[in-house]
């Protein structure tokens, strides 16, 4: 760096993101002990072995939702989570559902190397509930025609 200044500041930079990365290493090894002993420890360890999911993504979603097993369909806990709201709270969210809501989206969507904007984390929630509905098939064959017709085309899909 050509002034004393700047590598002065450079270097606090990196200080502060070498003692950042040692706070999360403590964290982490205190956050393995605690649930090591937890009676909700299988469910962790079971969320863990989904793709992408790694123990503060687990304990955070038991730890906020508690004992899953509560939720008899996928739709309950999406209803519950403020994603699929029921019929006589439509208009009205409590904040603890919010609260949580925003809570399990955003571990989900703010894992190390993720940067998402508030349009490419609806876009790929979108998708994950396109998949999970039977109008998946649907949709493809939709953004096939739509794709051909812009670039004058005959339709891919009937």
């Amino acid at each position: 760096m050509p002034f004393a200044e700047q590598q002065f500041v450079f270097q606090e930079m990196v200080n502060v993101i070498s003692e950042a990365g040692q706070r999360l290493e403590r964290y982490e090894k205190e956050i393995a002990a605690v649930v090591a002993g937890w009676r909700w420890a299988p469910v962790v360890h079971a969320l863990m072995s989904l793709r992408g999911v790694a123990l503060l993504n687990a304990a955070t979603l038991v730890a906020e939702l508690g004992d899953l097993e509560r939720f008899a369909t996928a739709g309950q806990l999406m209803s519950y989570l403020g994603l699929v709201p029921s019929e006589d709270t439509a208009s009205l969210v409590s904040g603890v559902v919010e609260a949580g809501c925003k809570t399990v989206i955003g571990s989900r969507c703010k894992q190390s190397g993720m940067f998402w904007g508030k349009p490419g984390a609806e876009n790929i929630l979108a998708l994950r509930c396109l998949h999970a509905s039977p109008r998946l098939d649907e949709f493809w064959k939709a953004r096939l025609n739509a794709h051909a017709a812009r670039n004058d085309c005959l339709p891919l899909a009937a």
